[in-house]
């Protein structure tokens, strides 16, 4: 997912898999395949088969190589990265693309800047002031005063919290406005998925890293801000005691190198945590659908030691990254106490030998120096976080706009298949569906019989705008009227279906005939196989018969007010009665 994320910033596009059988792969397509070197992961990309032989180019030393296939075999991990488009792009569109999400968000990081900044000044005025006041005013001050002085701590200190609230609901509200962009996004990419590319337990696992890494841009922005704060707030010291700035500099470069030396090795643990997570949602999402099949073909002691095995590296991984950071933080107030000793050392050393230091400086500049720490420690959080997610990619798929231009009062009247060919591989010579012309008009009862993997629910899907046709055209009619530039979603509006293997929400039949999933209109459904429409479905109907659940689907799929009805062996589970219902209401 690194990589894939990392190349589209470069114009290159594709899908990463996980392959449990290397003949699965075709070569048809460029790929880089994860395989071993010498105990290490290793990459190297693959242009395609020739006289039997892979083509491929290390980038330890790139020269194109033909390598045998039993060999590649042999050193492949079961990981690779197929490239599906390339897409040239100039440097100014880098650029427009890198720095896109500042100018979008202009207002939002002025906003943060200035409260950032307040944010790093408040805290050092009231220290100041409050230091003020005992050094320099302590036996002058009367009751009144120390009154005075308080209430305007205590209004500073109110300032303060309140503008740390809104700070931290600008931040909160605009990392949900990326939640919410993301959660759009992957519903569009699931929408656009064939039947035969749906990797959908990768693309979940994505989804969920960049779900809660919603906020890595704004992270990173707001890290390099603080940054600079601490900087600006730090070179104050300088005015003060250079000596004191020189040895903390020292101190502050010295944590530097070590956090950067460390940056692989924390992100190689975070990624393994996360891959391993990933596994651990695949097993329940599994564990969820496969009830009987583990009960019938594996036992209970397998399935527990399969469980335990992914959970032990989900703890290990956990562990490692919990000890790296907890490690770079801890040496972070480790480095931070041992500059404020070596400052103390440093001033009795000047003393010791009767250089001219004022105390008032010196106790300034050490107030700076343990400010400049505290305050710059939230950033080094904030980079520890992006460490994770830092080739997330910031740039989501919107819904695409669609143009209805009055098309609500359309109606399908006619489908007409000009010579299509559907093929699911690249071979477009294997076809499932070949030169099939027909036409479909309304008021009409169609049936298309077949043997097994003939092509008759391919056929369907072409019909329903789900699968596109390798040649030849799908034409929609509304009397004479063709219906072309109208968007698929405004056809399949138009369209009813079942199948066997359609989905049923978690909620009552009566919610599921009238697909009242994601509104609460309590529609009226015609109940013809008299079910029970307050019983609640379990995931997916587990909890149904065959029988029930083909009821089910029928009852929503006749329940649509549609132009054009489709059913996929509709009366393959129902008992002779349920079947004379279903048939009558057909020719209804």
């Amino acid at each position: 997912f690194n990589i894939e994320e990392v190349l589209k910033q470069f114009g290159v596009y594709g899908s990463s898999y996980e392959v449990e059988d290397f003949h699965l792969l075709d070569f048809t397509k460029p790929m880089i395949l994860l395989v071993d070197s010498n105990g290490e992961n290793h990459y190297i990309l693959s242009y395609g088969v020739k006289d039997g032989k892979a083509i491929v180019s290390d980038p330890s030393h790139v020269v194109l190589e033909q390598v045998n296939l039993n060999e590649l075999k042999g050193v492949f991990k079961g990981y690779v990265f197929i490239i599906e488009n390339v897409v040239e792009r100039t440097h100014q569109e880098k650029l427009l693309q890198k720095h896109s999400h500042v100018k979008k968000n202009l207002k939002l990081h002025v906003d943060l800047l200035y409260l950032t900044v307040l944010l790093c000044i408040i805290p050092i005025i009231i220290i100041f002031s409050i230091q003020y006041f005992l050094i320099y005013q302590l036996r002058n001050l009367v009751i009144w005063q120390v009154l005075v002085i308080f209430i305007f701590e205590t209004l500073l200190t109110c300032i303060y919290v309140k503008l740390k609230t809104e700070y931290n609901g600008i931040v909160s509200n605009e990392d949900s406005l990326k939640q919410e962009a993301l959660a759009f996004s992957f519903l569009e990419d699931i929408d656009q998925l064939s039947e035969k590319d749906e990797n959908i337990y990768n693309r979940l696992i994505k989804f969920w890293n960049n779900f809660n890494a919603s906020d890595w841009q704004l992270k990173r922005y707001l890290s390099y801000f603080e940054l600079v704060c601490v900087v600006l707030i730090f070179s104050a010291t300088f005015a003060f005691s250079r000596g004191i700035a020189l040895l903390s500099i020292v101190c502050m470069l010295t944590y530097v190198i070590i956090f950067k030396k460390g940056i692989v090795t924390r992100k190689n643990y975070n990624r393994n945590y996360f891959n391993n997570m990933g596994e651990l949602s695949v097993f329940i999402e599994e564990s969820i659908h496969n009830k009987l099949d583990r009960s019938i073909f594996s036992s209970k002691e397998e399935v527990s030691t399969y469980l335990k095995s992914i959970l032990l590296k989900v703890k290990d991984s956990f562990a490692k990254q919990r000890e790296s950071t907890a490690h770079i933080l801890t040496l972070y107030d480790g480095v931070m106490y041992l500059n404020l000793s070596l400052i103390f050392v440093y001033v009795m050393l000047m003393y010791s030998i009767k250089m001219d230091m004022k105390v008032v400086s010196v106790f300034i500049s050490f107030v700076i120096v343990y400010m400049v720490y505290s305050l710059g420690k939230p950033a080094i959080q904030k980079f520890l976080d992006l460490e994770r997610y830092s080739s997330l990619d910031s740039h989501y798929r919107k819904p695409p706009a669609i143009d209805r231009n009055n098309a609500a009062d359309f109606t399908i009247t006619g489908i007409s298949l000009e010579n299509v060919s559907v093929s699911y591989s690249q071979d477009t010579s294997v076809s499932v569906l070949s030169g099939i012309s027909k036409q479909f008009r309304s008021h009409s009862l169609i049936l298309v019989k077949g043997k097994n993997g003939i092509g008759k629910s391919t056929l369907m899907y072409v019909i329903m705008g789900v699968v596109p046709v390798s040649a030849g055209s799908v034409h929609y009619y509304d009397s004479d009227r063709d219906l072309y530039g109208y968007p698929i979603e405004m056809i399949q509006s138009r369209i009813s279906c079942y199948q066997q293997n359609q989905f049923l929400n978690y909620a009552s039949i009566g919610k599921n005939v009238a697909y009242d999933i994601y509104k609460n209109a309590r529609q009226p459904v015609d109940n013809i196989f008299k079910l029970d429409l307050d019983k609640i479905i379990f995931y997916n109907g587990v909890n149904l018969s065959q029988g029930e659940r083909q009821k089910v689907l029928l009852s929503r799929s006749l329940n649509k007010e549609a132009d054009v009805y489709i059913f996929d062996e509709p009366t393959s589970n129902l008992d002779d009665s349920s079947k004379k219902i279903f048939i009558d209401k057909v020719l209804e």
